[in-house]
C-alpha cells in the first residue's frame, strides 16, 4: 500500500476530519495573531510586547501543571463512556475536580512569586491578566469534544472568540501604556471560548456534575500521572528559552525571539499533526512502510527549511519592521525543530507507542530537556546573545533524532 492510498484512507475517517478541526484551530488563532501582530508591535514596541511575551511564558508553566496531562486519560474515558451517561458525567467531573484543585495550588505559587519577586511585583497587574488564562485550560472541555469527535464546536468557538478581540485591540491598544488593556483583552478571548464551549457541553450534551468518590478522582489522577512527566519536560524545554533570554538579555530579545518562533510555529503546526493523521492506518510490525514515511518526512522538513530561508527575511520585515528583522536568522535556527518534531514524531507514534515502549517516549522527553539545559545555560552565559541559546534549542531536537534512531536500533524496533 502506497503514502497516496493512506492519505486517501484516512482523510476520508472521523479520525481526520477530528484532526483537521484541531490543525485549524490552531491554524486560524496563530493567522489572526499574525494579522493584528504589526500593529501590536509598533504601537507597543518591543520591550513592552516582550514582557508580554515574558509573562506568557511563565503562565504556560501552570497552564501545564493544570492540565496535568489528562489529555489521553480523559479523552480514552470519554470514548469508552460514549453511550454511558453516567460513565461520561463522572469522567467529566473527575477531571474538572483535578484540574480545579491544581488551579488552586497555581494561584497560592503565582502569589507567592509575585510576592518575592521584584519583575513580578513590579508589574504585577500584567501578569495577573496573563496568569488569569490558566482558568481557560480549566474550564475548556476541548478533551470531551476530542473523545466525541466533534472538534469543530471547539473550532467554531475558539476562533469566533479570538476575532472578536481584534477590533477591541485596535481600538484599546495605542501606545506602551496600553499593554495591560491587551493582556485584559487577551485572555477575555481565552476564557470566552471557554465558558462558550463549556456551556455548549452542558447544554447540547446533557453533561452534568455528580458527586464522585475520592477513588475515583485518584485513579484518574493515576492514570494521567505518566503523561504529566513528559508533557511537562517538553514546556519546561520551550518556556525555559523565553524565561533564559529575559532574564540574561533582555526583554527586546524576547519579543524579536517570539517573532522568530511565530515564523516557524506556522509550518510547524501544519505539519506536527501529520502523523497523527497517518496513525490508524500505520499498524506496527510494517518496518519498510515505517521506513518510507520516515524518510518522507526528512525531505518534507529540508523542503519547508529551504521555504523558509527564501522567504523569511521578507515576512520578518513586513511583520515586525527593521527593527525586528534580527528575528530572521533566528527563524532560520528554529526551523530545524520543524524537521525534528517530524521526526520524532514519526518514531513515537509508529515505533515506541504501537510496540507499547511508553517510557522511551518520556526518555526522549528527558534527553531533550537534559541536552537543552547542558547545551543551553553554558552558551548564554558564555556568548551572551540570543542566536547561541536558539542554537541550543535547535540542538536539543537533534538529540532527540540521535536518541530515537539508537534506542530502535539498540531494542531492533524497526
Amino acid at each position: 500500500m502506497n503514502i497516496r492510498t493512506i492519505a486517501d484512507r484516512v482523510w476520508k475517517s472521523a479520525v481526520a476530519r477530528n484532526y483537521s478541526h484541531m490543525t485549524a484551530t490552531q491554524m486560524l488563532s496563530m493567522l489572526i495573531s499574525i494579522c493584528v501582530y504589526p500593529y501590536v508591535i509598533r504601537r507597543l514596541g518591543g520591550e513592552v510586547y516582550g514582557l508580554y511575551v515574558f509573562a506568557l511564558a511563565i503562565t504556560n508553566y501552570f497552564i501545564e501543571f493544570t492540565s496535568f496531562g489528562l489529555k489521553f486519560p480523559s479523552v480514552k474515558a470519554v470514548v469508552e463512556y460514549r453511550d454511558d451517561a453516567d460513565g461520561t458525567n463522572r469522567t467529566v467531573t473527575c477531571v474538572y475536580i483535578i484540574k480545579g484543585l491544581l488551579a488552586v495550588v497555581s494561584a497560592v505559587v503565582f502569589s507567592l512569586l509575585v510576592l518575592f519577586v521584584p519583575l513580578l511585583r513590579a508589574h504585577a497587574l500584567l501578569f495577573l491578566c496573563v496568569f488569569l488564562q490558566l482558568l481557560g485550560e480549566v474550564l475548556l472541555p476541548a478533551w470531551f469534544y476530542q473523545g466525541r469527535q466533534k472538534m469543530q464546536v471547539v473550532t467554531y468557538m475558539s476562533v469566533g472568540a479570538r476575532l472578536l478581540t481584534v477590533p477591541f485591540i485596535f481600538l484599546c491598544v495605542k501606545s506602551p501604556d496600553d499593554i495591560v488593556p491587551f493582556a485584559a483583552i487577551n485572555t477575555a478571548g481565552v476564557l470566552g471560548a471557554a465558558v462558550g464551549v463549556a456551556a455548549v457541553m452542558l447544554w447540547r450534551e446533557g453533561v452534568r456534575p455528580v458527586r464522585v468518590s475520592a477513588a475515583e478522582v485518584r485513579r484518574m489522577a493515576k492514570d494521567a500521572l505518566p503523561f504529566f512527566g513528559s508533557n511537562v519536560m517538553s514546556t519546561l524545554k520551550t518556556e525555559t528559552v523565553t524565561l533564559l533570554i529575559g532574564s540574561f538579555l533582555g526583554m527586546r530579545d524576547v519579543a524579536i525571539y517570539d517573532l522568530a518562533n511565530k515564523m516557524v510555529v506556522i509550518p510547524r503546526t501544519l505539519t506536527q499533526n501529520v502523523n497523527h493523521a497517518l496513525f490508524p492506518a500505520v499498524l506496527a510490525g510494517q518496518r519498510d512502510r515505517v521506513r518510507q514515511i520516515i524518510r518522507y518526512e526528512y525531505g518534507i522538513g529540508a523542503l519547508i527549511i529551504l521555504l523558509l530561508a527564501a522567504v523569511g527575511y521578507w515576512a520578518a520585515l513586513l511583520l515586525g519592521g527593521r527593527e525586528m528583522v534580527g528575528a530572521y536568522p533566528i527563524s532560520l535556527i528554529l526551523s530545524v525543530t520543524i524537521l525534528t518534531w517530524l521526526v520524532v514524531g514519526a518514531y513515537i507514534a509508529f515505533v515506541f507507542v504501537p510496540q507499547g515502549r511508553y517510557t522511551l517516549v518520556t526518555r526522549n522527553q528527558l534527553v531533550a530537556l537534559l541536552s537543552f539545559l547542558a547545551i543551553g545555560i553554558p552558551a548564554v552565559a558564555l556568548f551572551r546573545n540570543v542566536y547561541a541559546l536558539t542554537a541550543a534549542f535547535a540542538l536539543s531536537g537533534v538529540c532527540e533524532i540521535i536518541y530515537c534512531r539508537w534506542v530502535t536500533r539498540k531494542y531492533r524496533l524497526l
